[in-house]
């Protein structure tokens, strides 16, 4: 017998400092985090009959409102200047398996 469920998840991030001291990063204010709203997505059916086997197939959505929040930085500041990077841009994808 098929069953199928489908799942939608919401994750609040406030955003947050890289490090713990301005003393030593004089660009830990500058490198904070960006408060993250992130929407994911996932629709499955499992159980599906394969001869002697059974089938899953996963539909799914990261990001789904295409956010593109600073996430994390990097201070260097005993060299005069700083680096980060940004959340992932929105992905889709599909996942298949078998079970024997």
């Amino acid at each position: 017998m098929r069953a199928s469920s489908a799942r939608v998840g919401y994750t609040y991030e406030d955003g947050k400092y890289s490090f713990t001291s301005t003393i030593a990063t004089p660009y830990n204010d500058a490198l904070k985090g960006d408060n993250r709203n992130v929407i994911d997505a996932q629709i499955s059916v499992d159980r599906i009959a394969l001869g002697g086997a059974e089938a899953e197939v996963k539909i799914w959505g990261k990001n789904l409102t295409n956010s593109h929040d600073f996430v994390r930085g990097v201070d260097f500041g005993q060299l005069g200047f700083a680096g980060g990077y940004f959340a992932e841009p929105r992905t889709y994808g599909m996942t298949l398996g078998v079970k024997f």
